[in-house]
């Protein structure tokens, strides 16, 4: 059963969603103060839309009209915010909401290539026992040794151009706070 408190807790974040837009508006932010800030934008984002549809689908009659005017201010909120944003802005939040490239670690490399390597292995093994006589025996590592090397100089996941040209803008360094 949906307390009041829900719909308290969808208010109260509303409330904190209201000052973080007040934030946004400021008119000179770093760019490490609005990565900052739009991360925060879209986590509150998601949680009010998330409480706006569980709450719809749980309340009762009698407490519907209160959600209604709780969604219609959020709507007021977000969208009169988003038409005012800059390209720049944009760019900003659909690489927050996009989420951060992630890095690849060498090791997590390694380790995958070394699976791989043993399922090849393993295979080769199987096949070797079965009764038909194949002439590949051989061709499974060999495919695994040249995906190896391939991947040997890479460390990170490709990343997009935009992202690229995000990250070089930044001011100080590659840290989020959620």
């Amino acid at each position: 059963m949906i307390e009041p408190a829900d719909l308290e807790d969808l208010e109260d974040r509303l409330t904190v969603f209201q000052g973080l837009v007040e934030q946004l508006q400021a008119p000179s932010l770093s760019k490490a103060e609005l990565e900052i800030l739009m991360s925060q934008y879209t986590v509150l984002e998601d949680s009010i839309i998330k409480g706006i549809e569980f709450l719809s689908e749980n309340l009762t009659i009698e407490k519907q009209d209160i959600l209604v005017t709780l969604t219609h201010k959020y709507n007021e909120l977000g969208c009169d915010f988003q038409d005012t944003w800059s390209d720049y802005y944009w760019s900003m939040y659909e690489f927050v909401r996009g989420g951060y490239e992630k890095e690849v670690k060498t090791g997590e490399i390694s380790q995958q290539i070394m699976e791989a390597q043993d399922l090849a292995l393993t295979l080769n093994r199987i096949s070797k026992r079965s009764s038909i006589p194949t002439g590949n025996e051989n061709n499974a590592l060999l495919e695994v040794d040249e995906l190896a090397k391939k991947y040997t100089d890479s460390t990170l996941i490709q990343i997009s151009e935009e992202t690229q040209e995000l990250k070089k803008k930044k001011d100080c360094c590659s840290c989020a706070i959620y």
